[in-house]
């Protein structure tokens, strides 16, 4: 008997070893090919060092629960960036760095899955399970994530398998309680939904203390004072979780809906992306997959009340969390990512059930066999032959923000403003991929409320019109769409990201559930000069000025001016007309100087003599100069304040400045 245990023993040992370094070669190859998307972006501004442990835990407690981000994420992440830092020139950039813990977490939750499956089922059951968590496209994506998926995936499966493995004992030790305890302490701390698989493992060994539900051949008073001890860790565990979690029901959180659709395609979309994919040719090999699976572990005979018991306990976690999805309006596939094993464990029974317990299929056993291996091959075949490559080979995971910035360093001016459809992107254009010498303008900050995308639009069309140089980004695509980017500018430039629109397509893309133009594509719009100037024509004006060697800046929250660090500045005007123009110049601007006493302006038209204009320092006036006479052509127009030094702290400022054509 000690012979068969050893022997057991040592296939699981070597089990658990192929599928370790399985999911580790899977999770290695171009880590780093992919730039970070939005989510790890974020992820990594909060847990990069410089910072300490004590900012990363100070930043966090501002934001929570606005935010419902936990540090201890951030804390893990902030320490083996740490270890890594000195093989990377800055962790926070270098997307293989980020992705390092994602990575080796994500490998060590594979013999973990084994374990589990192991104990609740066969060896059969769990080996297919382990190598579904292993070469998986969904845990595969999320074992290359910088963000705290993977150590949440992690510890969830610890703590259900340190559970389970109590339960198969019928005895816990002090190790073990202890083990149980701290893996549900730091389940609970790494995200809000951590509490509930801790919760639902509470609500089930207190179901079979009250009830006395237990195997067949368990003693029922030893079986309800194992469940009696097993509560009390798991219990303290919560309780740590206590005041977060408080705070959270008080306050609620400020995150946006996203929207719900349908109930069966909110079903379709979970359960394909978490098998075979989400379109309508994949999502239903996944829908019979599962079914099979309900249907072995329901029928199930032996170890049926482990099976039963960690069906009962997903089932609660899985219900709460699509109950709460529905009622706040905020669905991402992500929130269901702690109960990946589950699916692959009943994936696993389905299949195993249809090979091995269902007499329609054969009878014979080498057949049994045949038939199992070939839905096994082609069941992982898809995931390792289709989709990991195409994952592999993805440059961007989201929108190409990385391509955007790179696109502006390389094709445009210095100095030149850009505005983005949202100042919520600059987070990534400029605020992490850099556009060094570029203006990255912000006309206005829209909210949530009624007509702010309105309010939005006509500050940037204005912003826009008054900048013509400027150039607009698309890449939100905020409903209704805006078409008035498309009709006023001449040129535009599509960045698309061909690979990630066809997984997308697939169903299998798992941080984008609707299959829109945002997730895959940026389109940069702008004119030339000479587009600018038929532009102008078309609408009649009679002249157009641009203003070489200006700098435009914020001097205020959404206010935008041209600024010369200087005592002097040009302009130019272009008589769009065939004869010359009578008119005068309307000037909105000021003079920038650190005291207050009034200068003199001289604006100079061509040749003509010098109009001095007396003006006090630091205001923002409109003024106007007596009617000058332009010709066809270009005209030069000097602005020269000589009191004013050429230092940093003096110069001129225009808003804008209009020509109106005298009458007639």
């Amino acid at each position: 008997m000690r012979l068969l245990e050893r022997i057991e023993q040592a296939e699981s040992s070597l089990h658990v070893w192929i599928l370790t370094i399985v999911a580790f070669l899977w999770r290695v190859p171009w880590l780093g090919r992919a730039t970070l998307w939005e989510d790890e972006v974020l992820y990594a501004q909060r847990s990069s060092p410089p910072q300490t442990a004590g900012e990363i835990i100070r930043s966090h407690l501002n934001i929570f629960p606005d935010l419902p981000y936990l540090p201890l994420p951030s804390l893990l992440q902030n320490f083996m960036l740490r270890l890594l830092s000195p093989f990377a020139e800055s962790v926070q950039h270098a997307a293989w760095a980020q992705r390092v813990p994602a990575l080796l977490l994500g490998t060590a939750t594979v013999p973990l899955v084994y374990l589990l499956v192991r104990t609740v089922s066969n060896k059969r059951v769990a080996l297919l399970a382990g190598a579904m968590q292993a070469v998986f496209y969904f845990p595969l994506f999320y074992s290359r994530e910088a963000r705290f998926y993977a150590p949440l995936l992690l510890l969830v499966v610890a703590v259900y398998a340190l559970y389970f493995h109590i339960l198969a004992r019928r005895q816990v030790d002090w190790k073990r309680g202890v083990a149980l305890f701290l893996a549900a302490v730091l389940l609970c701390h790494m995200a809000l939904n951590g509490l509930l698989f801790v919760g639902a493992l509470v609500g089930l060994s207190g179901l079979s203390w009250l009830t006395g539900w237990r195997p067949e051949n368990a003693e029922r008073s030893a079986w309800r004072r194992l469940h009696l001890i097993l509560l009390t860790p798991l219990s303290l565990a919560i309780v740590t979780f206590l005041p977060f979690l408080l705070e959270y029901l008080s306050k609620g959180t400020q995150i946006s809906p996203t929207g719900v659709p349908a109930i069966h395609v909110l079903l379709r979309d979970i359960f394909g992306r978490i098998l075979m994919g989400a379109s309508p040719w994949t999502w239903w090999p996944s829908l019979l997959i599962l079914s099979l699976g309900l249907i072995a572990v329901l029928t199930v005979q032996t170890k049926r009340y482990m099976a039963w018991a960690l069906l009962l306990a997903c089932s609660v976690v899985f219900t709460v969390t699509l109950v709460n999805a529905v009622r706040s309006e905020y669905y991402f596939i992500r929130i269901f990512y702690g109960l990946a094993f589950c699916g692959y464990w009943l994936a696993a029974m389905g299949i195993d059930w249809c090979a091995f317990r269902h007499r329609t299929v054969t009878t014979t056993p080498s057949w049994r066999r045949v038939v199992y291996a070939l839905i096994v091959a082609i069941t992982l075949g898809v995931q390792a032959g289709v989709y990991a490559p195409m994952l592999w080979r993805l440059e961007a995971k989201s929108n190409d923000y990385a391509a955007v910035a790179e696109w502006l360093n390389e094709q445009v001016e210095p100095d030149t403003p850009y505005v983005v459809e949202s100042a919520y992107q600059l987070r990534f254009i400029s605020g992490h991929y850099e556009t060094p010498g570029l203006v990255p303008a912000v006309p206005y900050v829209h909210g949530r409320g009624d007509g702010e995308v309105d309010r939005l639009r006509a500050r940037q069309r204005d912003f826009l019109r008054r900048f013509p140089e400027a150039y607009y980004i698309q890449s939100a695509f905020h409903q209704p769409e805006w078409e008035w980017p498309a009709n006023y500018f001449r040129q535009q430039v599509e960045l698309v990201n061909e690979p990630l629109r066809r997984l997308i397509e697939w169903g299998v893309e798992v941080p984008h559930f609707r299959y829109t133009p945002e997730r895959y594509q940026a389109i940069i719009f702008f004119n030339t000069e000479e587009d600018t100037i038929q532009i102008w024509r078309e609408q009649g004006e009679p002249v157009l000025i641009t203003y070489p060697d200006w700098t435009v800046q914020a001097y205020a929250q959404f206010e935008y001016a041209r600024i010369r660090q200087a005592h002097t500045g040009h302009i130019r005007i272009l008589n769009l007309g065939e004869s010359p123009l009578t008119g005068s110049l309307q000037v909105h601007g000021a003079l920038i100087a650190p005291e207050h006493q009034p200068h003199t302006l001289h604006i100079h038209v061509n040749d003509a003599a010098p109009i001095p204009m007396q003006l006090p320092a630091n205001q923002l006036l409109a003024f106007e100069t007596p009617p000058q006479t332009i010709p066809t052509g270009w005209s030069t127009v000097e602005l020269r304040a000589p009191s004013l030094r050429s230092a940093q702290e003096h110069g001129i400022l225009i808003r804008d400045v209009e020509f109106s054509a005298a009458p007639p």
